[in-house]
């Protein structure tokens, strides 16, 4: 880590390099050659979509899941969201099995996905000390940061959270924000080493998390893929950045890009359901995904993130039929 960018980073910001750290050695080791070999082939690409999905707090599932699909940004948006249909055209919660068709386009080699499963018995957030005040303090930290950032996104929703953590706040649930900025962060960074990187598109599915405070999880995002470039010593000043939010029709939310997070939608639905050690899944559908699916896959990636007072490990799950 950057010597001077470490020396001023408070706990939160030192938690979200340990964390991205891990991350980007697990891509860099042995069990992420699928990953460099993905981007050997998409070596023309500048531009890319990263979309997301969770299973946070499902009730009867060992863990919580953060999975993210990546999309070279190579044709216009109404191409990708064709293919994207054309492969998966229902929610994980309305099938009961996978069609020959699904499976196919999950392993797909022209996208990759990665798949992170939390611990759910966990604090907000990963470092010692109360978390209600280690929220304000890192809701104060995104905020300065941003004052002083050039092209720094509009303020108003961060500033809006400030208004809102000096109160009782749910302490929980903008830790989660946090470590979907660390994770969304991690993943960009992995993507900027050591190649050209034009356009990025963070586009999440809409939930408590991300519906919260007006959508600040994209300013969240922004903040820490910042932090994370300095700490890493990667040149993103040029790289422009956009979310995906529901278009507004006949006064309701139109998720125009739901077909887009299907896939990280099938995978956090699986690796979270997945009790690893009772060797168990709840179903035929996740059975289909984690073993026609995931293992042994060529373009999926999971890993495991321990998280606890001072705590942070990430490591890769190695998913495979073989014993």
């Amino acid at each position: 880590m950057n010597a001077a960018v470490a020396a001023k980073a408070p706990e939160l910001r030192k938690a979200a390099f340990d964390i991205a750290n891990q991350i980007l050695g697990a891509l860099a080791g042995k069990g992420g050659r699928p990953w460099r070999r993905y981007l050997l082939r998409q070596s023309h690409v500048t531009k890319w979509t990263i979309s997301a999905d969770f299973c946070i707090g499902a009730e009867l599932r060992p863990y919580d899941c953060f999975a993210f699909s990546f999309f070279p940004y190579d044709a216009e948006i109404e191409a990708l969201l064709r293919d994207a249909s054309s492969g998966l055209q229902r929610d994980l919660k309305d099938i009961s099995a996978l069609t020959a068709a699904e499976i196919a386009w999950l392993r797909d080699r022209r996208r990759f996905h990665i798949a992170i499963a939390v611990n759910r018995k966990r604090p907000a957030f990963p470092v010692q000390g109360a978390s209600i005040e280690l929220g304000r303090r890192l809701v104060a930290d995104w905020l300065a940061e941003m004052n002083s950032a050039p092209n720094s996104p509009d303020q108003s929703r961060m500033k809006a959270l400030r208004n809102k953590v000096r109160a009782n706040y749910n302490a929980r649930l903008l830790g989660n924000v946090w470590l979907l900025s660390v994770l969304f962060g991690a993943l960009t960074t992995a993507l900027a080493l050591g190649r050209p990187l034009e356009v990025v598109g963070w586009f999440p599915d809409r939930d408590n998390m991300t519906n919260w405070s007006e959508g600040v999880w994209f300013d969240a995002v922004w903040r820490t893929t910042g932090f994370l470039a300095d700490a890493f010593r990667i040149d993103m000043r040029s790289l422009k950045t956009v979310s995906g939010v529901p278009a507004k029709q006949d006064g309701q939310e139109h998720m125009w890009f739901d077909s887009l997070i299907r896939g990280p939608d099938f995978l956090a639905g699986v690796i979270a359901a997945w009790d690893r050690s009772a060797r168990t899944v709840p179903g035929e559908k996740y059975r289909q995904l984690l073993l026609d699916v995931v293992a042994d896959s060529k373009n999926i990636i999971v890993m495991d993130a321990l998280l606890g007072p001072g705590t942070r490990a990430v490591s890769r799950v190695l998913v495979s039929r073989s014993p």
